[in-house]
């Protein structure tokens, strides 16, 4: 994830996802990852977090995501 500022209060993001579930430690293999990638913004106070929009697709097609919590 990559943050960036774009006013006072508005902050933007590009953020990029890949991996795969794995039900025993036997069973990893660098192969058939799934990829997920994206744009967002955040907007802020000085001191504290308003809300976040995030648009992203990967595989299971496109998403969008509309939260007042951080995503950590």
């Amino acid at each position: 994830e990559y943050r960036f500022p774009v006013w006072d209060y508005l902050d933007g993001q590009f953020f990029y996802d890949t991996g795969r579930v794995f039900h025993n430690p036997t069973d990893f293999s660098f192969k058939h990852f799934k990829h997920s990638g994206g744009v967002g913004v955040r907007l802020r106070t000085r001191d504290l977090f308003l809300l976040r929009a995030q648009f992203a697709y990967g595989g299971e097609g496109p998403k969008f995501l509309l939260k007042t919590s951080q995503a950590f």
